[in-house]
């Protein structure tokens, strides 16, 4: 599944003590509308709202290419390239991972979430749904299509090509709720992708 489980290392979950803790990860700005930060967030305030029991943390690589959204006092932007141990500590602190991607080549970040033990929420699309399955993660299903902006097939076309499948703020919400108020199975879904996915 091209991860290295020598350094994505499995914990097991277990209920939460402390704060519940999402985590959105991918390799770009807040801006890059294939990885839906922006819609992440927007799920996350309708769910729990100022909740002090409930956290989101986004990780980002290049910050904001305009103006910062308003970020709850329980969310958090760490925008920072992370080496590999630091990367692993921080899904580590996950208590689920979300990946609502609107396409993928391929989709490495909620692969590693997985060997790490950690609940998945991931979109039902192009290549997470060999992933995207309900006995192992929690599938967001597409809400439509949405033209592929600025991913052009060559340099310089002068028009988009493409579509990417529209991943709804309302779904995500619906999915971050059911892995809140249902964590044990949340638990039971993770050691499913263990034993599915990178028991040899």
């Amino acid at each position: 599944f091209g991860v290295n489980e020598q350094i994505f290392t499995y914990r097991k979950q277990t209920e939460p003590t402390g704060k519940f803790r999402f985590l959105i990860l991918a390799n770009s700005h807040w801006e890059q509308y294939r990885k839906n930060y922006t819609a992440t967030l927007d799920a996350f305030k309708s769910v729990f709202g100022f909740s002090k029991d409930v956290e989101l943390v986004c990780k980002l690589t290049d910050g904001f290419q305009g103006k910062p959204p308003t970020i709850p006092p329980n969310a958090t932007i760490v925008n920072k390239r992370l080496n590999a141990p630091g990367l692993v500590s921080l899904l580590h602190s996950a208590n689920c991972f979300i990946f609502p991607s609107r396409g993928e080549g391929f989709g490495l970040p909620p692969r590693e979430a997985m060997a790490c033990g950690v609940p998945v929420i991931v979109s039902n699309t192009s290549a997470l749904q060999d992933i995207a399955t309900p006995d192992l993660a929690w599938p967001i299903n597409p809400c439509g299509k949405v033209v592929a902006h600025g991913y052009n097939r060559c340099y310089g076309a002068p028009e988009d090509l493409g579509y990417f499948d529209e991943i709804c703020a309302k779904d995500i919400a619906e999915q971050m709720s059911n892995v809140y108020h249902h964590y044990d199975e949340a638990i039971s879904k993770a050691l499913a992708e263990i034993d599915g996915m990178f028991k040899k």
